[in-house]
């Protein structure tokens, strides 16, 4: 356990932490629930089913290029680079500046094979996601940036057949999420289907196959018929 108070599954072997019965097992669990989630330490603005989700989504599928939208603290970014590695697809990933990325994971971020670009997606870098999407081969671009629905809309016209979008802070219904937000793992709403579907019908997307997974890591899934 560090000093915030954050601890995982190793400080409970190292007998840090521990468990005095089943009732302990179960609040431990939820503990780690709450906290901030990491991978291999690094702190990550995502839930674990989140990560979960992905993992499974790039074993299941093959892809040419991921566009993320959104580096924020970076943590998502050094495992998709993994999975650029290991999968051997392209990664690119935009932010309006680098504040967030502490030194450490930006250092990491230089070893992994990672195109980062800095500038307003929405403004003077517009066209250079538009050409990203269009390569050849399928695309992934994730909303994860300031503006998920409008990202979400924006880029969604320029899927190709086959291509799959995500985005950030989903939620279905809005209705559901303010009635139940005290009892969510993930209580942040940016996107819900009310703000996407009239683009949902128009571009003929669908949900994809980990639908419910990525739903459940708070996650909008869908592809490009």
């Amino acid at each position: 356990m560090n000093n915030d108070g954050i601890f995982s599954l190793q400080d409970v072997a190292q007998g840090k932490i521990v468990i005095a019965s089943d009732r302990g097992v179960i609040d431990l669990f939820d503990k780690l629930m709450l906290q901030p989630q990491n991978f291999f330490g690094l702190l990550m603005q995502q839930s674990p089913q989140a990560l979960i989700a992905f993992s499974t989504f790039f074993i299941q599928n093959k892809v040419s290029q991921v566009i993320e939208l959104g580096t924020g603290m970076g943590g998502l970014t050094i495992l998709l680079g993994i999975c650029a590695q290991l999968k051997h697809f392209t990664l690119h990933t935009f932010d309006n500046n680098l504040n967030s990325v502490s030194p450490p994971i930006a250092k990491i971020l230089e070893s992994l094979p990672i195109d980062r670009q800095i500038g307003d997606v929405h403004i003077e870098l517009t066209d250079t996601v538009q050409d990203l999407i269009k390569l050849p081969g399928p695309s992934v671009l994730l909303c994860d940036n300031g503006d998920k629905v409008r990202e979400f809309n924006m880029f969604s016209v320029y899927l190709k057949s086959g291509d799959w979008i995500f985005a950030h802070d989903f939620h279905e219904s809005r209705t559901i999420f303010t009635a139940n937000e005290q009892n969510l793992f993930w209580p942040n709403l940016e996107i819900s289907l009310e703000n996407i579907q009239k683009i949902i019908d128009s571009q003929h997307l669908k949900k994809g196959l980990l639908y419910d997974s990525f739903l459940l890591g708070n996650w909008a899934c869908f592809q490009k018929e």
